[in-house]
């Protein structure tokens, strides 16, 4: 596993990237602090704590620190795989509201005045411009409609 830090409006995430057939092990505690999003790639699950499989993390899939569960789970990246965690622990203890965002290939949504996106991956064009994640994008004047020229998935920050 490799892993970057990347500026995301004032705070740090991390992607963790993985080749396809990559494994590793993570420990939850009780007290975990990430919220963390597949932004490409898959995951199948083992739960070492109790032995049992456990549900796959597919792209999209997005957990808050309450959605974790504590033991020690096997991860294995079933295709390449990117995923961002926002760590509290990282960012001074702060844990600004995220939300998720997933626009499908030649979809278009509107953005509102004021949003703050956070492209983890995918092809976006905003009006003429076509940005390629990852890329941080504020929409400060006006409403905007937005196009997906590829799946695209990030993290909206308020």
């Amino acid at each position: 596993m490799r892993m970057k830090p990347f500026a995301a409006f004032g705070n740090v995430l991390m992607c963790n990237f993985l080749n396809k057939g990559e494994v590793y092990n993570a420990d939850i505690g009780e007290n975990i602090q990430c919220t963390v999003f597949w932004a490409k790639g898959y995951y199948k699950n083992k739960n070492l704590s109790t032995n049992e499989k456990f549900r796959d993390f597919p792209t999209g899939t997005f957990l808050r620190p309450e959605d974790f569960i504590p033991g020690t789970f096997e991860h294995t990246a079933a295709e390449e795989s990117h995923v961002f965690c926002y760590d509290a622990r990282l960012n001074e203890g702060k844990t600004p509201p995220i939300g998720t965002f997933i626009l499908l290939s030649g979809q278009e949504q509107i953005l509102p005045k004021n949003t703050k996106l956070f492209l983890c991956s995918g092809t976006l064009t905003i009006g003429e411009k076509t940005l390629l994640e990852p890329a941080q994008i504020s929409i400060s004047t006006a409403d905007t409609t937005v196009y997906a020229e590829t799946d695209c998935y990030g993290l909206f920050f308020a």
